[in-house]
């Protein structure tokens, strides 16, 4: 498999996993702002905060395999490959943390 398509098709999914992620973000904030107690607010408020952490590791490899796109550099695309196992790994950590302690 040539290296194009390795990154086009990594640069998809972090874009595609960022967009769900900021959906998921923006509702449990959106949903935080609902609760009376003080202490729930700012719990859920806590936990969409966190979500940033993902979903940024998501596009900055979308960040590098555009910069491969233009350059076709050896460490962009050694970057972008990393930085979509980064990404993957920090949502399932999110997702997983998220369900289990907050939520």
């Amino acid at each position: 498999m040539e290296k194009k398509d390795i990154v086009i098709a990594l640069f998809g999914a972090a874009v595609g996993i960022a967009g769900i992620l900021l959906v998921v973000i923006g509702f449990i904030y959106a949903h935080s702002e609902t609760l009376e107690l003080l202490d729930d607010r700012k719990k859920y408020k806590f936990v969409a905060k966190i979500g940033m952490v993902p979903f940024l590791a998501s596009l900055l490899c979308a960040l590098f395999g555009l910069r491969w796109m233009l350059y076709q550099n050896e460490i962009c695309f050694s970057a972008t490959v990393y930085c979509f196992y980064l990404s993957i790994g920090l949502t399932a950590l999110y997702g997983l943390a998220a369900f289990l302690f907050y939520l």
